[in-house]
């Protein structure tokens, strides 16, 4: 049978090019659509990303303030350490009494017999107790990594 002999054959063929307009439109339009949900979790990644870099440098700026503190609490020992030295001024002994008597006899080698131990000490302590900070320092990167 040719076109001629039915007469909706014409009308279906144009209902079935406008269904396959509508259909590439409807396509199109889910494309765009896909292509903007893309852009905008592209975006939302990048903010993810700034935001979990702005956060590692906040972490590791309260890191570097505890360390701060420590080192901070490192020097009030040594500052105590000091005034323990001092301390033979009201009766404390220590290596403060050979200082004392040193200075009041004018004799350097008392002098020397109390401050060479007091700086050995306090060099030593200060080695420490840096030591004790950094091995906790680096036990503590080692657990945030």
């Amino acid at each position: 049978m040719t076109e001629q002999a039915h007469p909706d054959y014409n009308a279906d063929m144009e209902r079935q090019r406008t269904a396959t307009r509508v259909a590439e439109a409807r396509i199109a339009d889910l494309e765009k659509l896909v292509d903007q949900q893309r852009y905008e979790l592209d975006v939302m990644a990048m903010r993810l990303d700034a935001a979990r870099a702005a956060y590692d440098r906040l972490r590791e700026a309260l890191e570097e303030e505890r360390s701060w503190k420590r080192v901070a609490e490192i020097r009030r020992a040594e500052l105590a350490q000091a005034l323990a030295t001092i301390a033979a001024l009201i009766g404390g002994g220590g290596f403060g009494v050979f200082v004392f008597q040193g200075v009041g006899q004018t004799a350097m080698d008392l002098v020397l017999l109390g401050a060479v131990p007091t700086v050995a000490l306090a060099f030593a302590a200060a080695i420490i107790l840096d030591a004790v900070i950094e091995m906790t320092a680096t036990k503590r990167r080692v657990e945030m990594a």
